[in-house]
């Protein structure tokens, strides 16, 4: 049974926490002694009292009133009490009103594809891991699926009870245990509990601190006291190594560390990029005492937020107990995660060559890679990744009697569609590996999968014209889709080098090969279920997150006038063509990929429609919306391209 299906029903989840070991799971944050159960949970030693509300514990041992949410408080709270009787679309469309639509939050919210990086770790079915500073949940709600109890920890009451709500739509049938805490001398667990903790965007925060007792007294007092913020224990090395030796402690000897994070030394700093935290300019590649003074002066604040370099990094977690490090590159950063490249880690099924561009070079360059995965271990012996598990699966799906090949990777891209895409090979054969990251791409998936062994069937001439279905397996709930890898570039690439429209010609024989019987079919009626395929589903989804009940009657009004009722041709449509999915080599269109939205009765004009779309977004940075306006008025930018559509 899959795990973790996003269309249950809502359903509470029971606190769980008040059984008879309880006090065997948790240890007082403030001085390790073990806890009872007395209406709420009392230490032994110090006779403090952790209270549990809305199945939360709260180990907080002094900043109970700590807010870190970009959400104002009052509107949180309303937002919070309307989360059980609003669908999760609705939800996240009233968080991104509260943030202005600021899409730096999209991927604390609904973006799962930056967590693709969990293949890299030893996790098991039988796996305990900590989610230290989870935030709104996204990332335990990914990880939940694969491990048999997942920690989220935070320091913000509300985004707990935030990520709550989220786990009863998305969670079903995983155990998610959450606790206010972090800021206590001490981790509220017993040694050697967590098979792995995570700790994804949260060290630098973690070296912040307690800075109240900066902002007391005159100006010059608090300008004094930040100066003195950076030495002794007040340091934020010094508050970010206790931290790294309390997760060593509660971390099995066998256990992993991960830590997600920004590089020091990013290359895209040294042209001018503001730190991602101070928001200075050259801030972090400056001395940290002069970055504090710089920040106190600038920003009246100051410099706490610490990252590393490589070797830097490599420091800090040795001295914290942590002998073992092994190091990927995340392109262009780990909330925005498009590439994952091992730059100081051996994995002999990773093989990776040195790209052509220097400006790719300088990315991809262990010191200058914009940031960092990090994988710790207390110990130096290797432990299996999740990768290691799928590769072997792969080969084992793939595999012929009498037949040893390896499989092995070359390539690991994450796309916009929160889908993981693993270039490489088994034996010769180029193959493409697919991990479906969500409910919505392994359907996707399954269609691409039915498309592309339906294509052979209809144009078997064609044998270049799509790639070739291999294989579908899961390892610990993650679902894995092969097929052959369909050689060549991008359109999207190679009209830049050309022009926009130096292929248009292509494009068009290319949709006439998918239907070269087009204009002989016989028209149909768009009514009834195809219409409802082809209109109604799509806008159905759209409505999720549209209120206005006036604006969704003129939508539907709008397409039901102008389509229903029409004589249209069908025939094969891909449902995602463009520039992205189209694939071409020495001057030629070898075919498409990706037909998760295809259909052999469709409407093929859409194709063409979604073509422009994505070749004006692409050149001109257009939206959808304002493309569509262009076509309806007869705006369109490039006489040629209209032509191609008519």
């Amino acid at each position: 049974m899959r795990k973790g299906n996003p269309e249950v029903a809502e359903l509470e989840v029971p606190s769980g926490h008040m059984t008879p070991d309880c006090d065997q799971e948790y240890r007082c944050p403030r001085c390790k002694g073990m806890l009872h159960v007395r209406g709420a949970l009392e230490c032994e030693r110090c006779g403090s009292i952790y209270p549990e509300k809305d199945g939360i514990f709260d180990f907080r041992c002094g900043r109970e009133n700590y807010y870190f949410n970009p959400v104002p408080l009052k509107e949180m709270d309303a937002l919070l009490d309307a989360m059980p009787t609003v669908s999760w679309a609705q939800t996240v469309r009233r968080f991104l009103g509260a943030v202005q639509h600021n899409p730096d939050w999209l991927d604390n919210l609904v973006v799962d594809g930056r967590y693709a990086w969990k293949t890299l770790l030893n996790l098991t079915p039988g796996s305990v891991v900590l989610d230290y500073g989870c935030g709104l949940g996204n990332l335990s709600k990914n990880l939940a699926p694969h491990v048999s109890k997942m920690y989220a920890m935070d320091l913000t009451f509300r985004r707990l009870q935030f990520a709550r709500h989220r786990f009863t739509k998305f969670n079903l049938g995983n155990e998610i245990r959450l606790l206010a805490g972090g800021d206590g001398p001490y981790l509220p667990f017993p040694d050697g509990f967590f098979d792995c903790i995570i700790l994804s965007g949260v060290l630098e925060w973690i070296g912040e601190g307690d800075c109240s007792w900066m902002y007391s007294g005159t100006r010059a007092a608090k300008a004094t006291k930040m100066v003195r913020s950076h030495f002794g224990q007040h340091n934020p090395r010094t508050i970010q190594l206790h931290a790294l030796r309390e997760i060593r402690r509660v971390l099995k000897k066998s256990g992993q560390l991960f830590i997600a994070i920004e590089n020091r030394l990013n290359y895209e700093y040294f042209k001018g990029r503001p730190d991602h935290h101070s928001e200075l300019r050259y801030g972090s590649l400056l001395p940290r005492f002069l970055a504090n003074l710089y920040s106190i002066v600038t920003s009246r604040a100051p410099y706490r937020t610490y990252t590393y370099s490589i070797h830097g990094y490599t420091r800090l977690l040795k001295e914290a107990g942590f002998p073992k490090n092994e190091f990927f590159g995340f392109l262009p950063g780990y909330s925005k995660l498009q590439e994952i490249v091992p730059v100081a880690v051996d994995i002999r099924r990773w093989t990776t060559g040195s790209p052509d561009k220097f400006k790719d070079k300088i990315k991809h360059n262990k010191h200058f890679v914009p940031a960092f995965g990090i994988v710790s271990s207390p110990f130096s012996s290797d432990q299996p990744r999740l990768l290691d598990s799928l590769l072997d699966d792969v080969k084992k799906t793939l595999g012929q009697e009498g037949m040893e090949r390896e499989c092995t990777i070359s390539r690991y891209i994450v796309t916009a569609k929160d889908k993981a895409v693993l270039s490489g090979h088994y034996g010769d054969t180029a193959i493409v590996i697919k991990l479906a990251l969500t409910q919505q791409v392994f359907r996707g998936e399954e269609t691409n999968c039915a498309m592309l062994v339906r294509l052979k069937e209809l144009i078997p001439s064609q044998d270049s014209m799509s790639p070739r279905f291999l294989a579908r397996g899961q390892v610990n709930n993650l679902d894995y889709f092969v097929e052959t890898q369909l050689e060549g570039q991008e359109l999207a690439e190679i009209l830049q080098m050309f022009g926009r429209t130096s292929h248009l010609r292509l494009v068009a024989q290319l949709l006439e090969r998918m239907n070269p019987s087009r204009l002989e079919s016989p028209a149909v009626a768009f009514e009834g279920e195809f219409y409802h395929e082809c209109v109604s589903r799509p806008l159905e989804s759209l409505f999720e997150v549209i209120e206005d009940r006036k604006v969704r009657d003129a939508v539907e009004n709008y397409f039901r006038k102008r389509l229903y009722g029409m004589k249209l041709v069908s025939g094969l449509r891909h449902g995602d063509f463009s520039v992205h999915n189209i694939i071409g080599e020495n001057g030629k269109l070898k075919g498409l990929i990706d037909w998760g939205g295809g259909t052999v009765q469709g409407i093929p004009v859409l194709d063409a429609i979604n073509y422009l779309d994505t070749v004006n977004r692409s050149f001109e940075g257009a939206t959808i919306s304002h493309n569509v306006w262009l076509l309806i008025s007869r705006k369109w930018p490039v006489s040629e391209e209209i032509e191609f559509l008519f």
